[in-house]
């Protein structure tokens, strides 16, 4: 039975190694982006300094590297230790030291400023708590390439607890966004939830305004994202072809 679910559910050391880079690149991006808003978001003199970051939070014994100073050359250095983390990352170098640095960063620099952050970046750092686990600089890594040949019997996938947690955890990420779904807007003859968000306009790109056009439309935007989050992610646990899908 182990052997069977090991050959349906194991992750391969190629796909891990795409996610790899592109997680590294995703990391960098984000800090990039919250480095020009540095001042305003990250120090004493913005508009969380750290007193009213402690006094508003929800959860007094969060910790943050980030909170032990409120200058922006002491931010500035954190966020070039986690640039610096996410880019050897992404080019799997020295993987797993990179890896845990980054997600060290991630978590102290969004414990700082709780108030700009949404439910992608809880994504984030939940998400790859598992791949830190997992051999994700194995393949088309700098790792990879200084680490002695393993001769003909070469691993080519992984299956362990953390491999079972990983796709469990994305599976949750929609299936209880499919769960929270019970109001009429999603569940009525109207089907009107995708229309109602696409006005929200600090939430939407320049290409919500032409879709509005076709309410008829957006009525079958509604239920295939009921459909797409509620069955989508079985397709995770099924072998070949369906997972790709």
């Amino acid at each position: 039975m182990q052997d069977k679910l090991a050959r349906a559910w194991a992750l391969d050391l190629r796909s891990l190694a795409v996610v790899r880079i592109f997680y590294g690149l995703i990391l960098l991006s984000d800090i990039l982006i919250r480095a020009t808003d540095l001042v305003a978001h990250y120090t004493d003199w913005g508009l969380a300094p750290r007193g009213a970051v402690l006094e508003l939070s929800t959860n007094p014994g969060h910790m943050s590297f980030h909170m032990m100073n409120g200058t922006w050359p002491f931010e500035a250095f954190l966020f070039t230790i986690g640039a610096l983390a996410s880019i050897c990352l992404s080019v799997g170098y020295y993987t797993r030291i990179s890896g845990w640095v980054a997600w060290i960063h991630l978590i102290s620099m969004q414990s700082r400023n709780p108030m700009v952050l949404d439910g992608g970046d809880i994504y984030l750092r939940c998400v790859m708590f598992w791949l830190l686990f997992l051999p994700w600089g194995a393949r088309w890594s700098i790792d990879a390439l200084r680490a002695k040949p393993a001769g003909p019997t070469v691993q080519r996938d992984i299956f362990n607890t953390a491999s079972v947690a990983y796709m469990l955890q994305i599976s949750m990420i929609y299936w209880m966004a499919w769960i929270l779904k019970t109001g009429p807007e999603w569940n009525s003859p109207n089907n009107q939830a995708t229309y109602y968000a696409l006005m929200l306009e600090q939430l939407t790109t320049p290409l919500a305004p032409f879709l509005l056009q076709y309410p008829a439309f957006m009525k079958v935007l509604t239920a295939s994202v009921m459909r797409f989050e509620g069955l989508g992610p079985f397709l995770l646990w099924l072998p070949g072809p369906f997972r790709l899908l």
